[in-house]
Parts: structure tokens; C-alpha cells; sequence
């Protein structure tokens, strides 16, 4: 067990693991962001809200840090189900610009993302949540 513990404390030491998913998971948020031509904040924030920016987490059929459903990852040629962390921030970064593309990087296009990219086109309360995360995340920086 020692020897364990000892292992992963060198590894996070020289950097092997970065926020416990091998890799720095903003810099993939941003990273898929460019890719897609989207703001990277609105990506961290949607991430932020979904699952609090965890790779893996699992909510009903939803899943990934983007929590994205099987559906909405086929609809934009995602894959499923995910194998890693990248292909849910891809499969949910896709998604997300669809939804802006048709309701803009704001309250309604959020909204879309969250009910679906066919939806009404309104401003839920969801949208408005995102919103004042992505502020924060603006903020911070």
C-alpha cells in the first residue's frame, strides 16, 4: 500500500496527473473550445454547471463532464458509449455549438443545449444559471 501512495505522489509530482484525469482538464476545455470556435468560458461554465467539471460522472442517461446524452453525442457524430474524458468534452463541445449556432453564446442558446437542440427557443432558468457561471469564470481570470 505504501508503495502505491509513493508512486502516485512521484507521478502528480512530475506532472503525470494533472486534476486526477491524466491530464489538465481546462487546457482541454479550451482546446476543444478553439477546435470549435466557441468561447472557452462558455464551455468551462457549461462543464462547471453539468457535473462540476468531472470526467466520468453519470446522472440518469447522461454522462461526462458535458453530461451528455446518447442521443445528443450521435446527433453531432460523437461516440458512444465515451471511452475517456476527451471524447465526452468532444461529443459535448460539438453539441454545445450546435445549440449556439441556433440560439447564440448566451442564455437561449445554453438553454438548448441543456433541453435539446430541436426545443423552443426561450430562456430558462438553466441558461441564466450558466450564464452568471460563465461571469464568474470571467471574473476569475
Amino acid at each position: 500500500m505504501r508503495f502505491k501512495i509513493a508512486i502516485l505522489i512521484s507521478a502528480a509530482a512530475i506532472g503525470w496527473i494533472k486534476n486526477g484525469y491524466g491530464f489538465d482538464l481546462n487546457k482541454e476545455l479550451e482546446y476543444s473550445a478553439n477546435i470549435y470556435n466557441l468561447n472557452a468560458n462558455s464551455v468551462k461554465a457549461v462543464a462547471e454547471i453539468e457535473s462540476g467539471r468531472r470526467c466520468g460522472a453519470k446522472n440518469g442517461r447522461a454522462k461526462g463532464v458535458m453530461q451528455v446524452q446518447k442521443g445528443a453525442a450521435l446527433s453531432v457524430g460523437g461516440p458512444w458509449p465515451f471511452k475517456n474524458c476527451k471524447e465526452e468534452i468532444e461529443a459535448g463541445v460539438k453539441y454545445l455549438g450546435a445549440a449556439i449556432r441556433k440560439g447564440g453564446d448566451g442564455c437561449k442558446g445554453f438553454t438548448l443545449y441543456n433541453a435539446g437542440i430541436n426545443s423552443k427557443m426561450h430562456c430558462s432558468s438553466y441558461g441564466r444559471k450558466v450564464q452568471r457561471m460563465k461571469r464568474k469564470i470571467e471574473q476569475e481570470k
